[in-house]
C-alpha cells in the first residue's frame, strides 16, 4: 500500500509541474494601447484667385494673411490603422420646373443631398503620421427661382499624404469663381 501512496503522490507531483509549466508557455505580453490622433479638415473660400505655381508653403500662408474663415470644418478622432469616418448632411427640395394648366401653376421638385463625407485611415510614423484622405461635399450655390433650379456644387478629393504632428498641409485647392482650399492637421493624442 505504501507503494501505491507513493506513486499517487509522484503523480500528484506531475500533474502540477506539467500545469505549472503550461502556464508559463501563455502570452503574457502586454499590447500596448493604439496610438489616437486628432484630425482637423478646414475647407476655406478666398475670393482672390490663386496664382499658378504656388508651393504649399505659399499657399498655406495666402489663406492664412488673407483672413478667411473655415467654410466647413471637421474634427474627427482615429485610431492608428483603422478607418474613421463621418457623415453630415440634410436633405433640402430643389425646384427643378414649373408645370402650367390654365390658371394653375405647379412647381416640379426633387429631393437633393447636401453635406459632406470624411473617410480617414491613419498609420503611425516616429516623425508623424501617413493619413489616407477621402473627402466630398455638395452645397447649393444659391438658392434658386421658380424657373430656375439652385446650382449644387460638388467636390471630391482623395489623397495619401504624410503629416508632422500639429503642422498644417495643403489638401487641394480649386480655382473658379472663388478658389477653394482644404487644410488638415493631424495631432497625436497622449
Amino acid at each position: 500500500m505504501n507503494r501505491y501512496l507513493i506513486f499517487i503522490v509522484l503523480l500528484v507531483a506531475l500533474l502540477n509541474s506539467v500545469h505549472a509549466g503550461n502556464d508559463g508557455d501563455a502570452d503574457t505580453t502586454v499590447q500596448p494601447p493604439p496610438e489616437q490622433f486628432l484630425v482637423e479638415l478646414s475647407e476655406y473660400e478666398i475670393d482672390d484667385a490663386l496664382p499658378v505655381g504656388l508651393i504649399e508653403a505659399e499657399v498655406l500662408d495666402l489663406i492664412r494673411t488673407s483672413g478667411g474663415i473655415p467654410v466647413e470644418t471637421v474634427r474627427i478622432t482615429a485610431i492608428s490603422d483603422t478607418q474613421s469616418f463621418c457623415k453630415f448632411g440634410r436633405r433640402a427640395t430643389a425646384t427643378v420646373g414649373t408645370i402650367t394648366h390654365g390658371n394653375t401653376t405647379s412647381h416640379r421638385t426633387k429631393e437633393v443631398e447636401l453635406g459632406l463625407v470624411l473617410r480617414i485611415t491613419l498609420s503611425a510614423r516616429t516623425d508623424g503620421a501617413v493619413a489616407d484622405i477621402d473627402y466630398s461635399t455638395s452645397r447649393m450655390a444659391q438658392a434658386g427661382t421658380a424657373d430656375s433650379p439652385p446650382d449644387v456644387l460638388t467636390n471630391s478629393m482623395q489623397a495619401t499624404q504624410h503629416y508632422s504632428f500639429g503642422e498644417r498641409r495643403l489638401l487641394s485647392t480649386r480655382g473658379g469663381d472663388k478658389t477653394t482650399c482644404v487644410v488638415v492637421t493631424v495631432s497625436k493624442i497622449d
